[in-house]
C-alpha cells in the first residue's frame, strides 16, 4: 500500500532564498554565518543579562516573510539556554511568538509555532547556564514546513533535564 498526499504549500521554500539580512547583538560576528549551510561558521553573543536585550539573532526580509518553525543548531558548548522568539513588523516593535529553550545536550532545536507573517524575526536570549561563557549558534532557519515540537524529546533522544543526555547518538531532528 502507498499512501500518497500534496506537498503542503510552503513546504519547499528555502528562507535564504528569500535573501534575509542577518544582524546580531554582537558587532564583532559575521551575522550571515547563520544562514550559510556550514555547521562549522558559528556566532558568538554575550550571556544575557537580566532586563537587557543585549543577546539576540535577527533576520530581517524584504517583504514579509511566512513560517511555522524555526530551527536553531548550537555548537558542543552551548548548554541549558533560553529565550523568546520575537517577531516584528518594522524592527522597533516586537511581539512573542514561543518560547524556546536548548537542553543540557546541544542538539538542534526545532521549535513550532502558529503560521506567522513577518519582516523581521529575532530569537532573544534571556537565560544561560552560568558555566557558559557565550551564547553561541550555527544555523538558523525558519521555514513552513509542518513539525513536531520537542521531537527528540517525545522520541526519549533527548531525556530533557534529567542529566541523562541523549539516548541516540545522532543530532539532527
Amino acid at each position: 500500500a502507498v499512501l500518497a498526499f500534496p506537498t503542503p504549500v510552503g513546504e519547499r521554500l528555502n528562507m535564504a532564498n528569500a535573501k534575509p539580512t542577518m544582524s546580531c547583538s554582537a558587532s564583532n560576528q559575521k551575522a550571515a554565518n547563520l544562514i550559510d549551510g556550514n555547521n562549522g561558521t558559528f556566532v558568538a553573543l554575550p550571556l544575557p543579562e537580566a532586563g537587557k536585550p543585549n543577546s539576540w539573532v535577527a533576520a530581517t526580509f524584504a517583504a514579509p516573510f511566512a513560517a511555522r518553525t524555526i530551527t536553531l543548531r548550537p555548537t558542543t558548548s552551548m548548554r541549558d539556554a533560553s529565550g523568546v522568539l520575537e517577531v516584528s513588523d518594522d524592527g522597533a516593535k516586537f511581539r512573542k511568538l514561543a518560547d524556546i529553550r536548548f537542553g543540557k545536550s546541544p542538539e538542534v532545536r526545532t521549535f513550532t509555532f502558529p503560521r506567522t507573517e513577518a519582516k523581521v524575526w529575532r530569537v532573544r536570549f534571556t537565560k544561560a547556564d552560568g558555566k557558559m561563557r557565550r551564547i553561541t549558534l550555527s544555523e538558523f532557519d525558519l521555514s513552513l514546513k509542518c513539525s513536531t515540537q520537542s521531537l527528540s524529546s517525545k522520541t526519549y533522544r533527548d531525556r530533557g533535564d534529567t542529566g541523562l543526555g541523549p539516548v541516540l547518538a545522532t543530532t539532527d531532528e
